[in-house]
């Protein structure tokens, strides 16, 4: 893959009208919305590096897979490390592209609920990166102008099903959770005396649930997780 030039720094070389650096700069390569895969990615070298770990042995579960490149937590993982693990998403429209680019990773169709039921109704969004089984959550994403292009029954699994299926024995050291304002519900829902991983990142959606950072924050530190990180959009954690 080519190197693409830092372009923050040549633009605001331009505005400042200086001179170029001498040797070039280059972009750092990331595929997250705010690349928090770079700082996940510096995070699990440290661990590799203190505890002697194999991170081409390690596993991730991303809850929300979306596109399999794009806003993807877990892409990186992959292409640098090797890592590998379960891909999880509810809309039946991604399943393909996701299936054919990350078809090293369990492709799960499923909407992930605090729920005991076997289906869910899934809202589908103009935009896919917005779909969501809260239904409230679209109307409220700049002012309702995004649309809302299918509802349909999707299969649905709670989380702790999903772990006894998928990491019986060993959790994953990175869980990534995005699925539009059910995140918190789904996470309080999950059993850490069972399952933890080493770090998770989740989505507090703060412009559709006011003070869900603050939520996040307070239920992670009654299970022993400190708040390491902090992006415009998502809240990362990792076992004190």
């Amino acid at each position: 893959m080519s190197k693409t030039l830092n372009h923050f720094i040549y633009d605001r070389c331009i505005v400042e009208k200086i001179s170029f650096p001498m040797l070039p700069v280059f972009a750092a390569e990331h595929y997250a919305q705010c690349a928090e895969d770079i700082i996940i990615a510096s995070i699990l070298c440290a661990l590799a590096m203190k505890n002697n770990i194999d991170l081409g042995k390690e596993r991730f579960l991303e809850i929300g897979g979306n596109h399999p490149i794009s806003t993807s937590a877990t892409f990186l993982l992959e292409q640098r490390f090797g890592m590998t693990g379960v891909i999880v998403e509810a809309n039946p429209e991604l399943l393909d592209d996701l299936c054919s680019i990350r078809s090293r990773n369990l492709i799960l169709h499923a909407a992930i609920t605090d729920q005991q039921t076997s289906s869910v109704k899934l809202s589908i969004a103009d935009v896919n990166e917005l779909s969501s089984i809260d239904r409230n959550f679209l109307p409220h994403y700049q002012d309702g102008k995004i649309g809302e292009r299918a509802y349909i029954d999707v299969p649905a699994l709670r989380i702790n099903q999903l772990f006894e299926n998928e990491f019986p024995k060993k959790s994953p050291i990175y869980m990534s959770i995005d699925i539009e304002g059910m995140d918190l519900k789904v996470l309080q829902d999950l059993d850490f005396e069972r399952f933890r991983p080493t770090i998770i990142q989740i989505e507090p959606s703060d412009h559709y649930l006011p003070e869900n950072s603050r939520f996040m924050f307070e239920f992670m530190k009654t299970k022993n997780y400190d708040l390491i990180g902090r992006t415009d959009v998502n809240l990362i954690f990792s076992e004190a």
